[in-house]
């Protein structure tokens, strides 16, 4: 239900939603635990379902930027749609923070059947 109604995953068909789904698992964070790191090669594509997360961005070590995600927020879709390190750091921001993990290889598989979708994932953020 979660991914259906989620812009990016809307207009998929059903077995490829269905087989998504299925891989998919619900992760837990606390306050403050790092989700991953910029730089590290995306394994899954987060999806926040509760609380909030926020993504840092520093590229040149002095002037951190910041955003806030919250229910239904995709964090990492650039990274795991061209297969790059992720350029932020994602922390849960929240007491309770929940997010769908989808593994990367199968979003991956995703776009090479269905091409078109990759700029869905890469604009998500």
């Amino acid at each position: 239900r979660h991914l259906r109604n989620n812009p990016i995953f809307a207009d998929l068909p059903l077995d490829d939603l269905r087989h998504l789904a299925s891989a998919t698992a619900e992760v837990r964070f606390k306050k403050n635990q790092m989700i991953f790191a910029a730089g590290a090669e995306p394994t899954a594509l987060y999806i926040v379902k509760e609380g909030s997360v926020t993504l840092t961005f520093d590229p040149d070590g002095n002037n951190p930027q910041a955003a806030e995600f919250k229910e239904g927020g995709v964090l990492n879709g650039e990274a795991v749609a061209l297969g790059r390190p992720h350029i932020v750091t994602a922390k849960a921001a929240a007491l309770n923070t929940k997010l769908l993990a989808i593994p990367a290889d199968e979003i991956r598989k995703v776009i090479a059947k269905l091409p078109d979708t990759r700029g869905r994932f890469v604009h998500s953020e």
